[in-house]
């Protein structure tokens, strides 16, 4: 008889949120269109005028919103309590997708839906169990939903083929010592 030894797993959550998508569109929206030609952000080359490196995000209470939702979603489903450290938003317009990268050295990293029109790239976790059979592992988006996974999960966003805007909003968090 076979006895099973767990070595390696990998969760990713999904949750659906509750916070007005409408009104972060709108913030989300207002945000882009303030922005002068310079400043505007563009997720690949540049950085949105007077932002810290790390944050390229309107300042809206809806956000604030949805990451304490995302803390208290994670601290019920885990036990373990989460640290914002930072968020961006992402704004994929045709033909635009996202090179394979991980979020090293954050525990956890996650991604929230806000608009998601019909020919989205999905996002595709690279898990590396076997180097020579590569697992690619889509999730296809779906607005209103975020997904948390492991910072260090190595993923990428295949190509959008909407004339719409594909948005969303990327996460990293720290997991607090609960000592």
């Amino acid at each position: 008889m076979l006895k099973s030894h767990t070595i390696s797993q990998i969760d990713v959550l999904s949750g659906k949120s509750s916070v007005d998508i409408e009104g972060l569109r709108n913030d989300i929206d207002d945000w882009l269109n303030s922005a002068t030609q310079t400043g505007s952000y563009d997720p690949l080359t540049e950085l949105y005028e007077g932002a810290s490196d790390d944050s390229f995000s309107p300042k809206s209470i809806i956000i604030d919103k949805l990451i304490e939702e995302i803390q208290n979603e994670f601290i019920s489903t885990t036990g373990l309590r989460l640290e914002h450290v930072d968020h961006w938003i992402h704004v994929h317009h045709k033909n635009m997708s996202t090179e394979v990268h991980n979020h090293y050295p954050y525990d956890v990293s996650g991604v929230f839906y806000v608009t998601i029109p019909e020919g989205s790239g999905s996002i595709v976790f690279l898990p590396s169990h076997n180097k020579y059979h590569p697992q690619r592992v889509p999730f296809v988006p779906e607005e209103g939903t975020f997904l948390l996974f492991p910072g260090v999960l190595d993923h990428t966003v295949t190509r959008h083929q909407s004339e719409d805007k594909r948005i969303s909003i990327s996460f990293n968090f720290k997991i607090i010592n609960q000592d």
